[in-house]
């Protein structure tokens, strides 16, 4: 997988959040306030773990087929999102991974809005949050398309009735919780083709890592979806060192429209 660019031990955080703040974004992610498994998520299954010595191998056999979720988003359309100035990065790494997901159950992109998961949630304030706290929210409700709800609107008026029942046809019914700094886990739902919103604390940002690849360094590192537009290697950029391991990783899996929807 060709990408330039990456974050490794010499990329401070500071720095970055310097250069992100003068393109006017922000982070947003505060420290989680449920431990792992006393939120909406289940533990990531035991038998889903991939032995080390096959990530190589599964990863050039992927990435040699086309099987990449980077592949599934330049196929179906979907783009990077851009909070632009907003602190909603913990609902964007969420729903990045849901566009994800509907394409590869075979629906047509439409892009949906995580200021209609976020605002509700923080009472329509430009503040942080957490990732689970997000999909707490979209289990319960769901999440409107961008059509709907522009996807950084932090405006109530568009809460309404007929928008609270559109939301109930993206509601997410499966997810696994990764244990924190769990590279294994991550590593192995990346293999098995699950993107998860990813929480780096030292960042105080959430992504969404989609792919696993090899770096130049020889080393099976993750590859995170950014939410700043046309960040990095088209939105795109590889984790290294110390910027591999999550503290907070939630994957949604299975998208349903609600029964009374």
């Amino acid at each position: 997988m060709n990408i330039t660019f990456s974050l490794d031990d010499s990329v401070s955080p500071r720095t970055l959040l310097s250069e992100a703040s003068q393109m006017g974004m922000t982070a947003g992610y505060e420290e989680r306030q449920t431990g792992y498994c006393e939120g909406v998520g289940d533990a990531m299954p035991r038998e889903w773990l991939i032995p080390e010595v096959e990530w190589k191998e599964r990863i050039k056999e992927r990435e040699a087929k086309g099987l990449t979720n980077r592949e599934l988003c330049k196929l179906a359309g979907i783009a990077p999102l851009n909070q632009n100035g907003t602190n909603y990065c913990w609902a964007n790494g969420v729903i990045q991974c849901m566009q994800i997901i509907r394409a590869k159950s075979g629906d047509p992109h439409k892009p949906l809005s995580p200021a209609s998961v976020a605002g509700p949630i923080t009472n329509f304030r430009n503040v942080g949050g957490w990732g689970d706290q997000a999909l707490d929210r979209i289990r319960e409700h769901g999440a409107n398309f961008q059509e709907d709800w522009p996807a950084n609107a932090i405006d109530r008026r568009y809460h309404t009735p007929e928008n609270r029942e559109k939301a109930k046809a993206n509601i997410v019914t499966e997810w696994v919780d990764i244990r924190p700094k769990s590279i294994p886990e991550q590593i192995s739902l990346l293999l098995h083709g699950i993107p998860y919103a990813a929480a780096r604390m030292k960042w105080s940002h959430l992504t969404c890592d989609l792919d696993a690849t090899i770096s130049k360094k020889g080393q099976v590192v993750p590859v995170t979806l950014n939410s700043w537009g046309n960040w990095g290697d088209q939105g795109y950029g590889l984790m290294e060192g110390s910027w591999v391991p999550v503290d907070e990783g939630v994957a949604p899996r299975v998208i349903h429209a609600r029964a009374d929807a």
